[in-house]
């Protein structure tokens, strides 16, 4: 089985965007009972008006779910984020587009039962259906104001790329029940592929293994993989 889903979302904001000056995704799932279940995190900053200096934080989460057949092989499972963009839409919505993939193996012959075979014998494909569910806001701390942080240039760098870094976690279930993680990052003005490999701890070599590219444009989306402590 492999399956592209879209899946799309109005945000609306309590106040006016300007300016979208940071964003971010990740997602948390889970399997059970035949579905794919989590929610995607949106987060990020953004003006509320054009020439304000300082930026409002936001943190949403926008709940899915995948409906699964049931001769799949749960231990194959891969879900995986491959296209993330968004829009402005008026003056305080915020419109997300999410297009991911789910994978899996059909089950071994001598694995599925007597009763599998006879649901199987008149299954019928049908389109995976991604179930909404109403948004949630999460409450964030009161933002610190950027004239209060400290001014070395490296630390307020590497504290923009945390805030500021576009994630796609792509979570693949092993047979332990562990999940690997994903960094996607949207490529910014004046950044490079060693100063990309600087921010997130990583190499050259294991960038353009993931993403089979020799140079970086502005908007580029980048995997990154994100090594697991042993």
């Amino acid at each position: 089985m492999k399956t592209k889903v879209p899946f799309t979302k109005d945000i609306l904001f309590k106040s006016k965007i300007a300016e979208i000056t940071s964003i971010s995704l990740e997602h948390e799932l889970s399997t059970d009972n035949g579905e794919i279940s989590g929610f995607f995190i949106v987060s990020g900053d953004y003006k509320t008006h054009e020439v304000c200096v300082n930026k409002e934080e936001f943190e949403y989460k926008l709940p899915f779910n995948v409906e699964i057949t049931e001769n799949i092989d749960l231990d194959t499972l891969n879900f995986e984020i491959i296209d993330f963009y968004y829009d402005i839409i008026g003056d305080d919505t915020l419109r997300v587009n999410i297009e991911f993939e789910v994978k899996a193996d059909e089950k071994k012959e001598e694995e599925i039962s007597n009763q599998d075979r006879e649901e199987l014998a008149t299954f019928e494909e049908v389109p995976l259906e991604v179930k909404e569910t109403p948004l949630e806001e999460v409450q964030l701390p009161p933002i610190t104001p950027l004239e209060e942080l400290q001014p070395q240039e490296t630390d307020t760098e590497r504290l923009d790329e945390e805030e500021k870094k576009t994630i796609l976690d792509a979570i693949a279930k092993d047979s332990d029940n562990e999940y690997i993680t994903y960094n996607v990052h949207i490529v910014r003005n004046m950044e490079t592929l060693e100063s990309i490999c600087e921010t997130y701890h990583t190499n050259i070599d294991l960038i353009k293994e993931y993403n089979n590219i020799e140079t970086i444009n502005i908007g580029d989306k980048i995997i990154i993989p994100e090594e697991k402590d042993e």
